[in-house]
């Protein structure tokens, strides 16, 4: 993943106002798009932009005088910016060691062409940037700030400007009722409310999700992936305020430290074996008297048969074994998998150390315990020599990485797909894209991309506050991948635009069929606390290879097509599909919601 570019996962569309357009109206387009910043763009090169945490920041100086101001006088800069070619690894240490949040990235000609920020590298690194899991006490924010259900919106606007905070909670004697954001108080600027009557009741989001000081963090990763959270409440078995934690806080809770550190010890542990050891003998006295007391790693000790010697406590608690029934069993035995792998892998190993003498080791992996509860384990073996170089047995230390490998899962699933929706998200999709484009070619098969746009989701977002948004998108997400086939893909580009890979699928009356369902499951009405609403889309094509032969052209003249019948629909036209290069629309038979 280290190898990425920033242009491998860059958003073709590029949110951007004028530097003499007024803050309102940059505001406007940030809630409608549900991103947190944008840029300010002078004939398509950036100068500037303006965050969520400008414009609280102004508000709370200037009161809400300054929304009708131009972007230029409140925007940030100067920016730091690169090209697309610039791999991950540069990013995230430019931004670490400039201090910046945002990254912003431009083409040979200026012009800009993507944000990127910290966030987005973090959840694009390898899975040794995540490998050791702690649980949240160790994570969490504990400092955090809290006022009461009937302060006023004004007072959190002060307190959130003063002490940088994008969020804090609201509380009652010490337990939390919800959370008030940086999104929340901004969406303010854009109605008619009056701040300073208007009390932090009236705009937390409510109930709070709390969790535990002592869950894992990669469960807690999952509960934010699976409800759409950027923040978790920390409480006590009172429901008291402990701590709070973000994303950023889950990311970087998630180092790679731990197992280097590990890795050390390991080392340092083998290296003392060899050093004292004479024999076999000496070999167990040490492992008795030293490493019995270990208590994170499993170690055994075997002769050149690989019969178990020695099994410390702690190998014992890994492999659920007592060490008197397995002391004179071979160590091959131990492995849940196939017949034969592990056996083999130790043949082949054991010959490796024999040739290459002492100081060498190799480490493998195996599972072990039944299929419900298997656990993941990782070895590392080791040769015993005596003082004439003779080997006379093997140490292996065994490492259960099962909660690692659940934490490199649940990262890896949040890469690669829309942390509200869990659809895949614009990278995954992009991968699939180019399989399927090579196959497409390969087999002379025709395959269709289908961009979808909602219509009237802003007013749901409005009226009804952006949790219901959420829900909305949530179950959009579940009918999607109920009408679609095993072979198809659908991806959340971001706000409310998806994007449809569907192989094999060129001709016409596939492409109506498809497009209709789309709708059809956009058009039937959701119940969201308790109300029916009803909103529609407009869907355009493009077809692999009369519309492109590159993933990029392909999306970009979906994404046309798709902008084309929205228009056809503000014009007063029905439902239809346009499709690239096809000037005239197809009409859709939609079902009667």
């Amino acid at each position: 993943m280290l190898g990425k570019q920033l242009k491998d996962f860059l958003s073709p569309r590029v949110f951007g106002v004028s530097p003499d357009a007024p803050v309102r109206d940059a505001l406007k387009v940030m809630r409608s798009a549900n991103i947190s910043c944008i840029l300010v763009l002078d004939a398509q090169r950036p100068v500037g932009i303006l965050t969520e945490r400008t414009i609280l920041l102004t508000a709370a100086r200037q009161g809400a005088s300054f929304m009708d101001s131009p972007v230029s006088g409140v925007m940030s800069g100067p920016l730091l910016t690169a090209t697309g070619d610039m791999f991950l690894y540069e990013a995230y240490n430019l931004l670490t060691t400039q201090r910046y949040r945002h990254l912003v990235i431009v083409d040979a000609m200026g012009f800009a062409v993507g944000v990127v920020t910290m966030s987005d590298l973090i959840s694009r690194l390898g899975m040794e940037c995540f490998a050791h899991v702690k649980n949240l006490a160790a994570i969490m924010t504990r400092d955090v700030e809290t006022l009461p259900a009937t302060a006023l919106v004004r007072e959190a606007l002060t307190l959130m400007a003063g002490q940088g905070l994008s969020c804090l909670v609201v509380t009652q004697e010490g337990m939390p009722e919800g959370i008030v954001s940086e999104r929340d108080v901004t969406s303010l600027m854009l109605g008619s409310q009056d701040l300073e009557t208007l009390a932090l009741a009236d705009i937390m989001s409510s109930p709070v999700l709390s969790v535990p000081p002592d869950l894992p963090v990669h469960e807690a990763a999952e509960i934010m992936r699976r409800n759409g959270f950027r923040r978790l409440v920390v409480t006590n078995d009172n429901h008291e305020l402990l701590g709070l934690v973000t994303q950023s806080d889950i990311v970087r809770g998630l180092e790679g430290s731990y197992v280097d550190t590990l890795r050390r010890i390991l080392e340092e542990k083998e290296s003392r074996l060899q050093d004292i050891g004479r024999d076999l003998a000496q070999k167990e006295l040490f492992l008795e008297h030293i490493l019995h007391s270990s208590t994170h790693m499993g170690i055994a000790a075997t002769d050149t048969d690989f019969m178990i010697t020695y099994f410390n406590p702690s190998a014992e608690k890994m492999l659920g074994l007592p060490s008197a029934q397995v002391v004179g069993r071979n160590a091959k035995d131990f492995h849940s998998g196939p017949d034969n792998i592990l056996h083999n892998k130790m043949d082949e190993v054991a010959a490796l150390i024999r040739d290459e003498g002492p100081g060498s080791g190799h480490i493998f992996g195996f599972e072990h315990g039944d299929p419900a509860e298997e656990r993941h384990i990782q070895a590392r073996i080791s040769g015993i020599w005596d003082g004439s170089s003779l080997l006379v047995g093997f140490v292996l230390m065994l490492n259960d990485i099962t909660d690692q490998k659940k934490a490199e899962d649940t990262i890896r699933h949040m890469a690669y797909h829309d942390m509200l929706t869990g659809l895949p998200n614009r990278l995954l999709f992009n991968d699939r894209l180019e399989l399927e484009l090579a196959r497409a070619a390969r087999n002379r098969h025709p395959l269709a991309l289908m961009a979808l746009d909602l219509d009237r989701f802003k007013e749901v977002n409005d009226t009804m506050g952006h949790q219901a948004g959420d829900h909305l998108l949530k179950e959009l997400g579940r009918r999607f991948n109920l009408l679609l086939r095993q072979s198809d893909t659908v991806a959340r580009f971001g706000g409310d635009e998806f994007v449809f890979l569907l192989p094999e699928v060129g001709d016409t009356e596939d492409l109506l069929s498809v497009a209709e369902k789309i709708l059809d499951a956009v058009s039937e009405p959701f119940i969201i606390s308790g109300k029916e609403v009803a909103i529609s889309g407009s869907v355009g094509g493009a077809v692999f290879p009369q519309d492109g032969d590159n993933s990029d052209i392909l999306v970009r003249n979906a994404d046309r097509a798709m902008y084309a019948a929205k228009e056809h629909g503000r014009n007063g036209g029905g439902a239809v599909l346009y499709l690239y290069n096809q000037a005239t629309p197809l009409p859709l038979a939609l079902s009667e919601p």
